[in-house]
């Protein structure tokens, strides 16, 4: 080896970096393997009424009114987004049937103070009925806040229904007003 292109003493040599990356790379995917959906999961719901996107609105215990927009995949994942950006992240979770238009989610979202410090996190579980007609349900969670250090804090409920978002067509004359209160159907 040409003493010029020799690493500084101590310094791991190219092949041997590469070697290390090469061997976290295979660990990262035997890791990540089983988390990866298969097709199978991927299409777990996909014929269920719930997967798609929802408008909503509903009332926290705290009397806080709350204006959400929802989306629930076919694999079983769902995601939550409300006007409280940005002291809360959208919520990430899952969701399951129970049986006839019932259903079971769980979601985690993240928590900050007014100024963008980590503040900390809530969990929310929840229950939502579909209703009859299919363009809408209504759902009653309840949840529990923890501090940064990921200590319980105190519990929170909520209650509030929401309408399906439905393709619309181009030229048409847009509403007047979208609702703020929703009875989920």
């Amino acid at each position: 080896m040409n003493p010029q292109h020799s690493p500084p003493a101590g310094r791991p040599r190219r092949r041997q970096v590469l070697a290390q990356a090469a061997g976290l790379a295979a660990l990262g995917g035997a890791i990540l393997r089983p988390a990866l959906p298969t097709a199978a999961a991927a299409a777990k719901f996909a014929d269920d009424p719930l997967v798609g996107s929802w408008y909503g609105s509903g009332q926290r215990s705290s009397g806080v009114p709350n204006v959400t927009l929802w989306t629930f995949t076919s694999d079983g994942a769902v995601i939550r987004t409300t006007v409280e950006h940005p002291t809360r992240s959208p919520s990430h979770g899952v969701w399951e049937p129970l049986g006839d238009r019932l259903y079971a989610y769980t979601v985690l979202l993240l928590l900050f103070e007014v100024g963008g410090a980590f503040a900390g996190f809530q969990e929310v579980r929840g229950r939502l009925t579909r209703s009859e007609s299919g363009d809408g349900f209504t759902t009653a969670a309840r949840s529990a806040f923890y501090d940064a250090a990921g200590t319980y804090d105190r519990p929170g409920s909520s209650t509030g229904g929401a309408i399906r978002i439905v393709v619309e067509p181009v030229d048409a004359p847009f509403r007047p007003s979208l609702p703020l209160e929703t009875s989920g159907g």
